[in-house]
């Protein structure tokens, strides 16, 4: 097997999901929770500053 093919089968294994089910892109808040793009609008969409990380 090429070691392109078992990294990308690693990444589908352990790749990070948010709480909703989708693929997370970002880390969200001080304890870095996994969201997706769309949890991540709405988790910085108010009046307190949020830390966001993308992550990869």
């Amino acid at each position: 097997m090429p070691v392109t093919d078992i990294i990308e089968r690693f990444e589908v294994i352990f790749s990070t999901t948010c709480g909703c089910g989708g693929f997370a892109e970002y880390e969200v808040y001080e304890d870095k929770q996994p969201h997706c793009k769309a949890c991540m609008h709405d988790a910085v969409d108010n009046d307190i500053p949020v830390l966001v990380r993308k992550i990869g």
